[in-house]
């Protein structure tokens, strides 16, 4: 596997990859990479696994990890991938995603496909799952970063409590009632977060500046590889 082939791939298909210094490029691909080789990617209904589903699954998962000092996620170690939607069985209804505490995510390629073709409507189905992965992991107790699991829950509880007290009309700028789906949460603003981050900070930003300590990035920050420096700390001691 050529190193640089993947990186084109990664440079073609990825808008968050593009903004990135020479050295935060080269911190991408080497985290992608081990995602790459180590993970096992299964097509179902027909679908072949190429090199491009690969990068693209793997580019997720390191998206959403990049400011976090573990990105593996080794809790799930296998990715399904189907042409379009999929059941998980019969008794589940048709969906374009799915992971599951055994350590599998299942993908629709479409969906996937059009997450990054569209960077701007706040749905990614990638960043998505692997958001729901992240939380998982760590409620299993593969703790891969120290002190994140109550972090989580601290953001948790501030992110309903933000959100309940805000109007119907701000509320309205998720995709979902994300009040009534508390375990989608976090995932559905993970979506805006990265692909909505200026409309996002505008709307909510006490919340937006606490994902951004949380997952320890901050995607309005393009020219300086998404790093959070003190801002959200600034944020925080000025709305106290």
């Amino acid at each position: 596997m050529e190193r640089n082939g993947i990186e084109r791939l990664v440079q073609k298909n990825i808008p968050y990859f593009k903004h990135l210094s020479p050295i935060g490029k080269a911190k991408f691909i080497t985290r992608l990479t081990n995602h790459f080789l180590n993970k096992n990617f299964e097509g179902r209904k027909g679908q072949r696994i190429t090199r491009e589903i690969k990068t693209m699954i793997s580019a997720a998962a390191t998206q959403l990890t990049f400011g976090l000092n573990y990105s593996f996620l080794k809790h799930f170690d296998t990715y399904i991938i189907f042409p379009r939607k999929f059941q998980l069985n019969e008794h589940y209804p048709e969906m374009y995603g799915a992971t599951v505490p055994n350590g599998t995510v299942y993908f629709s390629l479409k969906k996937l496909k059009e997450g990054y073709a569209n960077y701007t409507d706040g749905i990614n189905l990638g960043i998505h799952e692997f958001a729901h992965a992240l939380v998982i992991q760590h409620k299993e107790g593969v703790l891969e970063e120290m002190g994140w699991n109550q972090e989580y829950d601290e953001w948790f509880k501030n992110a309903y409590r933000l959100i309940k007290k805000a109007s119907k009309e701000d509320q309205a700028f998720f995709r979902r009632d994300v009040l009534q789906a508390p375990t989608e949460m976090f995932p559905i603003l993970v979506e805006d977060f990265f692909e909505r981050s200026g409309l996002f900070y505008l709307t909510f930003p006490g919340l937006y500046m606490s994902l951004v300590k949380l997952l320890n990035q901050n995607p309005r920050r393009k020219n300086s590889d998404y790093r959070p420096f003190t801002t959200w700390d600034v944020y925080f001691k000025k709305n106290a």
